[in-house]
């Protein structure tokens, strides 16, 4: 006969769940953002050796209104999270069936000026030349050609199409993890883009080098 385990107050499993209350803690709200890279032809100058355009939209309300930022949105509590993704990626860009890897999460306090907000980001590569159009509650949607100079301690990010030029400037600390080296970005100047996007975008480039070697 199998043993029955009791938690401290003598209550099973089933009793102990019928009994919580979720109420008593705050919870916070989770979203999700697409970094969508496309690869073009070789490029010597690039940092990559090829182009290298990312999507953006252009946000059609507040917070940071007529500001670009990645596709995204707020999760139903019905989904996974891959499925927020390719959901909010369509209803904003109408690109589908784009296979994506989970990034990493972003959780600062106040990351998000409406409440505390934790976004779990999504990278994905595609190679080749698609229109995304903007659906939602995004006002445009363009790829931008990414530029970037890296140094020591610092991370300069230009994003330029025909209508307009985005720069970013982000300090770089090293980590070590064992005998392996990671960075963390922190953003110094942002220009046009919404909210953390700098250091998500900065987070995303770093794991699209992999991509390359």
């Amino acid at each position: 006969m199998k043993d029955i385990i009791l938690n401290s107050k003598g209550q099973t499993e089933e009793e102990f769940l019928k009994e919580y209350d979720s109420s008593k803690y705050k919870k916070p709200s989770v979203t999700v953002d697409m970094l969508i890279f496309k690869i073009g032809e070789v490029n010597r100058e690039s940092y990559f050796g090829k182009e290298v355009e990312v999507l953006l939209i252009k946000r059609g309300n507040f917070p940071d209104i007529n500001k670009w930022a990645f596709p995204g949105g707020f999760i139903n509590m019905d989904e996974n999270l891959e499925e927020s993704a390719a959901r909010e990626l369509e209803e904003e860009t109408g690109l589908k069936n784009i296979p994506m890897i989970q990034l990493r999460a972003f959780g600062d306090v106040n990351r998000d000026k409406r409440d505390r907000i934790i976004t779990v980001s999504y990278i994905a590569v595609i190679e080749n030349n698609v229109k995304a159009i903007a659906g939602d509650d995004a006002a445009d949607a363009k790829w931008f050609k990414v530029n970037l100079e890296e140094n020591s301690d610092k991370l300069k990010i230009n994003l330029s199409n025909r209508d307009l030029d985005i720069n970013l400037k982000l300090k770089t600390k090293d980590i070590k993890f064992g005998n392996n080296l990671d960075k963390d970005f922190k953003i110094e100047f942002s220009d046009c883009i919404a909210g953390d996007h700098g250091e998500v975008l900065a987070y995303g480039l770093r794991k699209l080098k992999t991509y390359f070697e």
